[in-house]
């Protein structure tokens, strides 16, 4: 999910992109992935070690 996503959750109004249930649905999907991000940012740096392991135990076998 990137930004974009976000924001046509949050603008687009019913359910042109995301079908709804509710009134204020895409709102509450937009809060969501923004929580999300922010959850992610936290834990960033140990992600991006987690991929840099992987990829270098993936370039020492080849």
């Amino acid at each position: 999910m990137d930004i974009s996503e976000i924001i046509r959750y949050y603008y687009i109004d019913g359910d042109k992109y995301f079908k709804t249930a509710r009134e204020s649905h895409n709102l509450d999907r937009a809060r969501t992935q923004f929580k999300l991000i922010e959850d992610m940012e936290k834990v960033l740096p140990e992600m991006e070690k987690i991929v840099e392991d992987a990829d270098k135990r993936r370039s020492t076998r080849f």
